[in-house]
């Protein structure tokens, strides 16, 4: 009996808390201040699993580093739906963007960018898949 109170405290502390630091968590959103919230704390090897539904365009963010965005579940993906562009990325590293659908942007759906520090390679390493 002793040993489930430790094991559910352990649980607890880990959802309340996260993932024990250097390690990689899944972060699930299913709604704009969410996703964006995600853009700002996602760490290297994250991964933002946007659920099911119709998110606004228009996100920007900056030093990406190793992140993964995706659809949670491929068979019915997120949709990017209108603004300027989907998703503006600039400095980004190791970025992938994997099943996510875009839609009636009035520019380009993603764009990498090297936020006009053109004079070194400080957007590198990008993967697109079921775009």
């Amino acid at each position: 009996m002793h040993l489930r109170v430790i094991l559910v405290s352990f649980a607890t502390l880990i959802s309340v808390c996260g993932p024990p630091d250097g390690q990689a968590a899944d972060i699930v959103v299913s709604n704009d201040a969410q996703f964006t919230a995600a853009l700002t704390t996602a760490a290297s090897g994250d991964r933002i699993l946007m659920a099911p539904g119709t998110y606004a365009g228009g996100k920007y963010a900056v030093n990406l580093n190793g992140i993964t965005i995706r659809s949670q579940d491929p068979a019915k993906p997120a949709t990017i739906q209108g603004g300027g562009f989907g998703f503006q990325f600039s400095r980004a590293r190791n970025v992938a963007v994997e099943s996510i659908r875009f839609s009636n942007q009035t520019g380009n759906a993603l764009v990498f960018d090297d936020d006009g520090a053109y004079a070194s390679q400080v957007t590198t390493d990008i993967t697109i898949r079921d775009v």
